[in-house]
């Protein structure tokens, strides 16, 4: 599996941010340089907060606050007391053949859905809405679809 780009949006004190990878698809380590309190581990978090292992922790200590138990603490400090948006992070992927086959024997297993052909790149988001500073509560796309075929659709990005 090959990371092309990670998307990052009002995650704690980062507005906006995108980190490319695709530029140099053979690397395998990547490096991130800053000054003290630049912002190097809230990407960490962000992209850790996007990956599907919610309940492991950046810290191999697990020393406290590297959890993210509220969702409440990834707003913004300046707009906590009236943030009305969405707090997202996303990754897209690049699966390899064998990636592939485990995401296919997985749609079939789990979701009764037989995916076909090359899958190529797709994105995941993990997303959080508020309104007046309120966590919003959302369905995932999948959950609203009624057919199979629509479940397809969400899943291969073309909803």
């Amino acid at each position: 599996m090959q990371f092309l780009n990670f998307k990052i949006e009002n995650f704690r004190g980062i507005q906006d941010m995108s980190l490319d990878f695709s530029f140099s698809p053979q690397s395998h380590v990547y490096t991130l340089v800053g000054l003290n309190e630049s912002g190097k581990t809230t990407i960490l978090e962000a992209i850790n907060w996007c990956s599907p292992n919610l309940d492991k922790s950046l810290d191999p200590l697990d020393l406290p606050g590297y959890n993210i138990a509220d969702a409440h603490t990834l707003i913004p400090i300046s707009k906590r007391s009236n943030f009305n948006g969405k707090i997202s992070s996303m990754v897209t992927i690049a699966p390899s053949i064998a990636d592939q086959l485990k995401i296919k024997a997985y749609a079939l297993k789990e979701l009764k859905i037989k995916l076909i052909g090359d899958l190529g790149s797709f994105s995941v988001q993990r997303k959080k809405n508020f309104k007046d500073s309120r966590l919003v509560k959302e369905d995932s796309g999948i959950d609203k679809c009624k057919t199979r075929k629509e479940a397809l659709i969400v899943m291969r990005g073309s909803h």
